[in-house]
């Protein structure tokens, strides 16, 4: 059995750094090495140019498709909670449907827009109360802070409808059509501004 015995030192030295900091903008000197800086130059202007040789696995009616889709404001676009599948619903239906679960005063409630300001004055009331027992590093850090609205939104429980099973069965097809499923539930997610599927899913 081996037994690794660590320095005190070099854990009083972890300890005793800033937990969060800023990002650095040190941006570090060329080296003396010209092979080195060769190679740098070489993997930055090949990463930035396009390769125009690369062929298109899409036909031009499938792109087509998917600009159509892309530009047409009366649909959205989700991923279904699960089964892999990809729902395409009626804008109006969706809004109403999301509005709908905002409703349930058990699991939601309005709150007031000056809670972000109040809440980002006790943060830096708490920072400066205790400035003795924080970093520089750590102070700046939580008082520089920007944040964002979350979003929020709904994946569609196809899986639990059984108008869709039904439709399903019936159609026998990949492609499944049906209007305005009455029984159709949604999956809450919330996702910050730079979330994939926030993205995709606007």
């Amino acid at each position: 059995m081996s037994v690794l015995v660590m320095d005190n030192e070099e854990n009083e030295e972890e300890e005793n750094k800033p937990l969060v900091r800023n990002k650095s903008d040190w941006i570090p000197k060329p080296t003396k090495d010209k092979d080195l800086e060769e190679t740098i130059k070489t993997l930055k202007t090949n990463s930035l140019t396009s390769n125009k040789n690369v062929k298109n696995n899409l036909t031009h009616e499938e792109k087509t498709a998917l600009q159509n889709l892309k530009s047409d404001k009366s649909i959205i676009i989700k991923e279904a909670d699960k089964g892999n599948a990809v729902v395409i619903m009626d804008r109006e239906y969706y809004r109403d449907s999301i509005l709908n679960m905002l409703q349930d005063e058990m699991s939601y409630e309005v709150t007031d827009k000056k809670l972000d300001k109040q809440t980002s004055t006790m943060i830096k009331k708490l920072l400066k109360k205790h400035k003795t027992e924080l970093y520089e590093e750590e102070i700046d850090y939580i008082s520089n802070s920007k944040f964002s609205e979350s979003y929020f939104y709904g994946l569609p429980k196809i899986h639990k409808s059984e108008e869709i099973s039904n439709a399903v069965s019936e159609q026998n097809s990949e492609y499944i059509e049906l209007l305005r499923p009455n029984d159709l539930k949604f999956r809450p997610i919330v996702g910050g501004p730079n979330s994939v599927l926030c993205r995709i899913s606007s």
